[in-house]
């Protein structure tokens, strides 16, 4: 296939690994992030072994370990920390590579830009896209400013309230699933090496090691509503929600102080079954299908798509056949870990752990094939 005019719709993990990948295949590629300004602080995600295979495809893998934490199995433990499960999820990169990396977002952000913009790609910062017009064999893209950009192809990685979705024509909404995720970065104790889980009586919590000196708590909290109370302490009311951990982790949350630092975000999730594309337009990441955190999978998702739409362009003769390629390629996957997420929430609901991690380790096997 020729070379493309692409316009990538949103900077987040999604869209910046689509940037490298795609300008690597000789595109032409411009980032259209909505924010002023790239993150400079935040918390952390996982890295799984599906991630980091996609990742090696591109030759980013070993920058993310650089920057963040190898980590081998992950530790499910009631409050007290005495481990009951442990999940070890099969190692795809082979011996001596790391089964899963945990990282912080802004350091991820960071080495997704760098190798976007070394690799060719443009990176727009206030660039909000506010309508998507299709016109057969191009696309032009209107600003909040008025600029108009026609482009071959337009890539929409704008996350899962997506504008993107919305503008051509996809009307499904993702679904509020009854829980909110609490999170918040703290010094990394010495003795955190994996990520680890602790399930009590009213909800789970966890801690995952983001770099030598770095890890991030997370707590999960079942709520009616979506909405937030704007005037809460977030610090306080993470602590208190924390409050059943004990030992080391119990001294970790005391030293939760600085509600800036901690970020609430309601729980939702969507998969569009229907083809994530338009013309000349199609959907990748969150925008396409959103999970709940329990398999922390969705940064490898939005990576895996990012690598096969590229893929995708480069074995196909037409854009249309790419598209469709890609979609059916993705979208039995991005249904097996939306599906599993939303039945390992609804375990942990009614306090069914053991099931819970059943349901991870299943879905760990079967994403370990080839994406």
């Amino acid at each position: 296939m020729a070379a493309l005019n692409i316009a990538v719709v949103g900077g987040g993990i999604a869209g910046l690994t689509a940037a490298t990948a795609l300008s690597r295949q000789g595109h032409r590629v411009e980032v259209l992030e909505r924010q002023s300004e790239w993150p400079a602080v935040g918390w952390g995600l996982t890295l799984t072994g599906p991630a980091l295979r996609a990742l090696r495809s591109i030759g980013l893998d070993q920058a993310c370990i650089a920057v963040g934490y190898p980590i081998d199995s992950i530790n499910n433990c009631d409050v007290r920390g005495v481990t009951f499960h442990t999940v070890e999820p099969p190692s795809l990169l082979g011996p001596g590579e790391p089964v899963m990396v945990g990282i912080g977002r802004p350091a991820l952000s960071r080495v997704l830009r760098e190798a976007a913009q070394n690799a060719g790609a443009t990176l727009t910062l206030g660039a909000k896209v506010v309508s998507i017009d299709d016109e057969g064999d191009s696309a032009t893209l209107v600003l909040d400013d008025g600029t108009r950009k026609t482009v071959d192809l337009v890539v929409a990685g704008d996350g899962v309230h997506s504008a993107a979705r919305t503008a051509i024509g996809i009307d499904e909404e993702p679904r509020f699933l009854g829980q909110a995720v609490w999170r918040t970065t703290v010094q990394r104790p010495s003795s955190i090496d994996r990520l680890t889980t602790f399930n009590g009586q009213e909800h789970s919590s966890g801690i995952i090691p983001i770099s030598e000196h770095d890890a991030y708590v997370f707590t999960t909290q079942i709520v009616d509503d979506r909405s937030a109370d704007a005037d809460v302490d977030l610090a306080a009311d993470l602590r208190e929600l924390l409050s059943p951990l004990e030992g080391e982790m119990a001294a970790l949350r005391d030293g939760i102080v600085d509600s800036e630092r901690v970020v609430r975000r309601p729980v939702m999730a969507i998969i569009v079954e229907e083809p994530w594309y338009r013309g000349r337009t199609v959907l990748i990441g969150d925008a396409a299908h959103t999970c709940a955190p329990g398999m922390v999978s969705g940064a490898a998702l939005a990576i895996e798509d990012a690598v096969t739409l590229a893929d995708e362009l480069g074995a196909r003769e037409s854009v249309a056949g790419a598209l469709d390629a890609f979609f059916r390629r993705r979208l039995d996957r991005a249904r097996l870990v939306v599906e599993a997420s939303e039945e390992m929430t609804k375990a942990e609901f009614e306090h069914r752990y053991a099931e819970e991690h059943e349901i991870q380790d299943r879905a760990f096997a079967a994403l370990a094939a080839p994406a």
